[in-house]
Parts: structure tokens; sequence; C-alpha cells
């Protein structure tokens, strides 16, 4: 579930990891709020009429709406492409 600073529900679904199409573990999942670019365009996507954003986890994995997971996946790979190594 994503909800935004008010509460509202964005997004009420399953969220998949960019690693792996499978379901991971609730078990050490914690938020990285201080992501570089978390609040970037880029980083979210479009679900009925909520931006709904792609989560970045502590252990550098990024979570992806399910219902939306080949366009988030498509955003993560192009953001990777324009960070310089």
């Amino acid at each position: 579930m994503a909800n935004d600073k008010t509460g509202r529900v964005l997004y009420d679904g399953v969220f998949l990891p960019y690693s792996s199409t499978t379901a991971i573990s609730e078990r050490g999942l914690e938020i990285d709020a201080e992501q570089p670019g978390h609040h970037a365009f880029d980083q979210y996507v479009m679900i009925g009429d909520a931006f709904v954003p792609l989560v970045h986890m502590k252990n550098g994995d990024i979570l992806i709406p399910a219902a939306e997971y080949d366009d988030g996946k498509r955003r993560v790979d192009s953001s990777k492409r324009l960070i310089p190594r």
C-alpha cells in the first residue's frame, strides 16, 4: 500500500522488487527516505488518477507497484543510464 502525506491511499496493491518479479519477505524492509532523486518525476508510475512512487529501500532495492511493473522497471532502467558511474 502507498499513501500520500495526508494518509490518502494512492495504491492498495502488491509491490515487487526491481531485481525480481517475485514477492519478497516483509522482514527487514526499511524505506530509504533520503534516497537522491526519490522525488523526481521518473520515480513515479501512474495508476488510475494517482502518481504512485517507486519505493527505494535501505538495502538498495527498489519496490515497484505490480500493477505497473513494466513501466516502473523502464523508469528505473532509464534513470540508472543517466547516473554516471
